[in-house]
């Protein structure tokens, strides 16, 4: 068995492949998501909660000024995600097996990885 490599989009993955190298199947997607309706939502129920607060606290300036502080720091930044499918061969199984890749990137450039996710897709592919 040896260790065979698939670089993408700023990741290396390293998996043992026996009998057979890495195949990508379906090429690298890079999609950015801007959140929009979850920030909506997130205001929507946040104005709910600022109907309820008694008259009296409102008319603080610092009560104010803490509710928009509270408001503005839950702000749900956008996600930069990229994903493919790679494949490889295995002689144990004598079949080639589908690999998902999702990676969650720090940066709209779609680097600085945050997160990797890496799981079996052969039911994807019926095979």
């Amino acid at each position: 068995m040896s260790i065979n490599t698939l670089n993408s989009g700023g990741i290396t993955a390293y998996g043992p492949i026996s009998g057979g190298s890495t195949i990508t199947e379906i090429a690298p997607i890079y999609r950015t998501y801007k959140n929009t309706g979850v920030n909506e939502a997130k205001n929507l129920i946040f104005a709910y909660m600022m109907k309820k607060i008694p008259k009296k606290l409102t008319d603080s300036v610092f009560a104010n000024w803490l509710f928009v502080k509270l408001n503005s720091w839950s702000k749900i930044s956008p996600t930069y995600v990229g994903s493919w499918v790679s494949s490889s061969y295995s002689t144990a199984e004598k079949k080639r097996n589908y690999h998902a890749t999702v990676v969650h990137y720090g940066k709209s450039n779609y680097t600085s990885p945050k997160s990797v996710q890496y799981f079996q897709c052969n039911y994807w592919f019926g095979k």
